[in-house]
């Protein structure tokens, strides 16, 4: 669980990562269930987007050793008047409770949605100084489009970037023309491609 173990993990799934990794995203589901579940379907990966606390975290890693876990954050949108300073401070006792996780997925929270998707974006700094100063690997969520993700990718060096809404011409109705703009940029940004 120190910023040694987070870079390493980084690494070890880069080199062995088969593309497309196949995720399954979990909410509140009992742990017997997502192992169940993650050994069957032969998941790369377990995004945990409910309250899922250490505990479950760590027991789910000995039952996965060999499955990538990422524990979704939520965080208030950009426009919040909360203190960057407490923000920050307060990010980091949260996620000190996940080190056994392989990645934290910041997403940003909306009120009325406990579960993302909302397309808000919160404060990239954040995600930045989660890398740079605390050396998790960070996967940015939460108000992402084929307009903006470019800048994301060159400012903030993201270990990842996810996208629901920010793709779609209505709720879970995706834009062909959108992702596939959402991934050129985001390839355009870090690989100069």
């Amino acid at each position: 669980g120190d910023s040694n173990g987070w870079s390493h993990g980084a690494v070890a799934l880069r080199k062995a990562c088969r593309c497309p990794l196949v995720v399954g995203v979990f909410m509140d589901q009992p742990l017997e269930e997502v192992s169940a579940t993650a050994l069957a379907v032969e998941l790369d990966v377990v995004q945990l987007h409910g309250a899922e606390d250490a505990k479950f975290v760590e027991e789910l890693q000995k039952l996965l050793p060999d499955t990538w876990l990422i524990k979704v954050v939520h965080l208030p949108p950009k426009t919040s008047a909360k203190n960057g300073e407490g923000q920050l401070a307060q990010l980091k006792e949260k996620l000190s409770s996940y080190t056994s996780c392989d990645a934290i997925l910041l997403d940003t929270a909306v009120k009325g949605s406990n579960s993302g998707g909302t397309g808000a974006a919160f404060d990239w700094n954040v995600a930045k100084h989660c890398q740079e100063e605390w050396g998790i690997p960070v996967i940015v969520a939460g108000g992402l489009t084929d307009a903006n993700v470019a800048e994301l990718v060159s400012s903030v060096r993201p270990f990842g970037v996810d996208v629901a809404s920010g793709v779609e011409d209505a709720p879970g109705v995706k834009n062909s023309e959108k992702t596939n703009g959402y991934v050129r940029e985001a390839k355009r940004a870090r690989f100069g491609a």
